[in-house]
């Protein structure tokens, strides 16, 4: 697990019928990957929800700029073996998402958490979208998957709003066509990715072109590999 603390386990193992402790060194759970756990920093996300404060953070975005930011804590999330945190943004007076690991500093501030955001809207902020940069949840997304990934989509839930059906294709044959409400591009163009030719985006124009453009970064990037050999 990504965060445990091991004498909780040990009792947690001590309530499970003894016929069945044999079968717990059988199971097990893993993440193909995730952040490791800043402790210090997710001490004190849960002192501010506890002590109802805010928090002051210095915050890197995905580009890489930088920003302070006082903040009201209102859940943490661990999503895919990374921690986030959704948290009200004084600044922009709005619900926003923080990764974890993008914090270069924190610190509990003298400020009282005040907001009256409701528990209700923060759980439909949560829902909104496909992944954990959350949003409005304007956009939709379809795709196709074929071949390998056929299977695969057939058994996942991508988001509880999802709209599925199945077809076929003339030239690559059956085929499972998925829509999710989305509110940012990377997140869904990443996912896709994994499926390599198995899975292509239908719609909208704007999501096809992204893929499209990393497709051929890609390619530029293979055939210069070539040159050099």
């Amino acid at each position: 697990m990504p965060l445990s603390e091991g004498s909780a386990l040990d009792r947690l193992l001590e309530l499970v019928p003894p016929s069945l402790r044999d079968a717990e060194g059988a199971i097990r759970y893993q993440l193909p990957a995730y952040e490791p756990a800043d402790i210090e920093k997710l001490v004190l996300m849960v002192r501010a929800l506890s002590d109802s404060r805010c928090l002051d953070i210095a915050y890197r975005d995905a580009k890489g700029r930088s920003s302070a930011r006082k903040v009201e804590i209102l859940r943490l999330v661990n999503y895919a073996g990374s921690w986030y945190c959704v948290a009200y943004d004084r600044s922009k007076a709005e619900l926003r998402t923080f990764r974890l690991s993008r914090l270069a500093r924190a610190s509990l501030s003298k400020d009282k958490a005040d907001t009256r955001i409701d528990q209700a809207e923060v759980e439909r902020f949560l829902g909104s979208s496909y992944g954990m940069f959350k949003g409005s949840g304007d956009k939709k997304a379809t795709m196709r998957f074929y071949g390998r990934a056929l299977p695969i989509v057939q058994g996942e839930l991508w988001h509880p709003d999802q709209e599925r059906s199945e077809g076929i294709d003339r030239d690559r044959g059956n085929y499972i066509e998925l829509s999710v409400p989305v509110s940012r591009w990377e997140e869904i163009l990443g996912r896709v990715l994994r499926f390599g030719a198995d899975a292509e985006p239908v719609s909208p124009a704007v999501f096809r072109e992204l893929w499209k453009e990393e497709i051929a970064r890609m390619a530029a990037v293979s055939a210069a590999d070539r040159r050099k050999v």
